[in-house]
């Protein structure tokens, strides 16, 4: 069935006659199953097997949206942006989930589409967080249907993954309270700024490591705004945190002067944060002692890269060593200066390759080893 998705994209689509060549006619692994049926019941069965495995697959393919150029993906992962910004990420599992799926987002765009390559390290320092919880997050994303593991990672080759968009539906899963902040005056263009795009900006800082502001508090930062004040249950509901968590991270906020209150609402100051250089956010850092956190995580990883490529190159190395191999025709066989045969329980033997020797017909008689 995938062959079959694959040869019925557009520009490709295949005939039953070439899928039956290629399976069948050509000596291809693919096309061991096809010839395998066509041995157990017969030719007519195989073709009708093939034209319908090919014609379900041209009906999923006409299912789904046409991409035909970078601009077409970009749509779909705008999609998707919003489908990611609509879920309730409740917990500090929700929240680690999110930024997982938001350092992915910023990949995908960068490659054009839903694959990408990335491995847990890089991940790792992307999300802020340690190795492990990239780990757990990976796995959990994959349970809710978000992310795909394409290609497992070898040796320097990275994983490669998938962004998919969850099979429940985003309406009963909707938690967003405000309408998307307006941008900026720092900001391009016009429209809204999605939260996972400031999120992507804060949440590798080391001002929100877990020691410090943590990802409750990137995410907070992230929901507000210079301009538009918002409040403790708006937050709350946006968030998906507790209130008294919004409350408790806004008071540390504030104190750090990142963020402004005035009669009840919550602003972000107009010096929290530049896409530059992030001046604040380096003094919070320096104040709550995490400063550095993110450099000597990146030089963890460095250390680990180079410590497995050591390990690869030594384990290469002992395989090619001349190290003795087994033979399974002993000393005394074959006189080494005639190259006649001593041993005569060894006849009909080919002793050319005393570590593979073969017999002359397809077994050798029970008999051949009889003193």
């Amino acid at each position: 069935m995938a062959l079959a998705v694959a040869c019925s994209q557009p520009g490709r689509a295949w005939t039953p006659a070439d899928l039956y060549e290629v399976l069948v006619h050509r000596p291809t692994p693919a096309g061991t199953w096809a010839r395998s049926l066509r041995a157990r019941k017969g030719t007519d069965y195989t073709v009708a097997k093939l034209a319908d495995i090919l014609g379900r697959a041209r009906e999923f393919v006409a299912r789904q949206p046409l991409i035909e150029q970078r601009t077409d993906a970009i749509v779909e992962l705008t999609r998707l942006r919003d489908t990611i910004e609509d879920h309730p990420w409740r917990g500090r599992t929700g929240g680690t989930d999110q930024k997982n799926l938001t350092a992915r987002l910023r990949l995908c765009e960068l490659s054009g589409g839903f694959d990408h390559t990335v491995s847990v390290r890089h991940l790792a320092e992307l999300m802020g967080c340690a190795k492990s919880t990239a780990v757990t997050s990976n796995q959990r994303l994959i349970e809710l249907g978000y992310l795909k593991l394409i290609r497992v990672g070898k040796k320097t080759e990275a994983s490669r993954w998938q962004l998919a968009a969850p099979t429940f539906s985003t309406a009963t899963h909707r938690r967003r309270a405000f309408p998307a902040h307006p941008l900026t005056d720092r900001d391009r263009g016009a429209g809204s700024v999605p939260e996972t795009r400031r999120l992507h900006v804060l949440m590798a800082h080391d001002a929100f490591h877990a020691w410090a502001h943590g990802t409750s508090g990137a995410r907070l930062l992230a929901a507000l705004d210079e301009t538009e004040g918002v409040g403790t249950a708006e937050l709350a509901c946006a968030t998906g945190l507790h209130p008294s968590t919004v409350r408790r991270r806004l008071v540390a906020l504030i104190d750090d002067g990142l963020a402004d209150q005035n009669e009840g609402l919550y602003y972000l100051t107009a010096t929290a944060y530049t896409y530059e250089e992030k001046c604040q956010l380096t003094q919070a850092a320096v104040s709550k002692r995490t400063d550095g956190y993110g450099a000597k995580r990146k030089l963890r990883h460095a250390h680990d890269r180079a410590q497995y490529a050591k390990w690869q190159a030594f384990r290469a190395e002992r395989r090619r060593a001349d190290r003795p191999r087994p033979s399974l025709v002993p000393e005394g066989v074959i006189d080494p200066e005639s190259g006649e045969l001593v041993d005569f329980r060894w006849s009909g033997w080919h002793l050319s390759d005393p570590e593979h020797p073969t017999w002359f017909d397809d077994t050798p008689p029970r008999s051949a080893f009889a003193v």
